[in-house]
């Protein structure tokens, strides 16, 4: 979590933080990064009663209404991102370039740049302790990679990776929003946004710790 308030970015960030209960300890240490980071633009949300069957879609529901910004990164709590993470997730999310003067009657992928409608990150397993977690560490490292890559090279990728999601609120509304989708979780949502003709992105690694 606190990989997030150190990012190299000049752009504005706000960062929400939601939880199910003020009971969870993660609140602690959001709190303990807002004391830290004061300058920050940060919020810890204790979000209300479950809204459809995923947790995490419900919560978003909530952060969704809350977000000033036009570029909604998704992050899971157990993530460590590299410094220079924001600023690479958000870049391919740059609007495209407008079609030159001969093809704006007919644009198509072949005379205009495309920008990605959905951004996802690859991610390992760090901090590897027990037998268990080195078998774990082998199937995600390792195995999970070549089945993204396996598929990237039959068809563009069309899916993200939870751990580290970004996409365009704009876009989001197109479907529906996370309050349209509350009730047919995370996976739908991001299967109806593979429809925008953008694409997806694959910015830098980041860690599952």
């Amino acid at each position: 979590m606190r990989s997030w308030f150190a990012q190299d970015y000049t752009g504005r960030v706000q960062i929400l933080f939601g939880v199910a209960s003020a009971e969870d300890p993660i609140c602690s240490i959001a709190r303990k990064l807002m004391v830290e980071f004061p300058a920050s633009d940060a919020q810890l949300i204790v979000c209300g009663p479950l809204l459809g069957a995923n947790a995490k879609v419900s919560k978003l529901v909530e952060l969704e209404r809350l977000a000033k910004h036009e570029v909604l990164v998704i992050s899971d709590a157990d993530v460590r991102v590299p410094p220079d993470c924001l600023a690479n997730i958000v870049a391919p999310l740059r609007e495209p370039e407008p079609a030159g003067p001969s093809d704006t009657r007919h644009p198509t992928p072949d005379t205009r740049h495309l920008s990605p409608g959905l951004v996802t990150c690859f991610y390992r397993l760090a901090n590897i302790t027990t037998l268990a977690m080195h078998w774990e560490g082998v199937a995600i490292n390792a195995d999970f990679w070549s089945q993204v890559l396996q598929a990237q090279s039959l068809k563009p990728i069309d899916f993200a990776l939870g751990a580290v999601m970004a996409m365009r609120r704009g876009e989001l509304q197109e479907i529906g929003g996370f309050t349209g989708q509350a009730r047919r979780g995370s996976r739908r949502t991001l299967k109806s946004m593979r429809y925008a003709p953008r694409g997806n992105g694959r910015p830098p690694l980041v860690e599952s710790i």
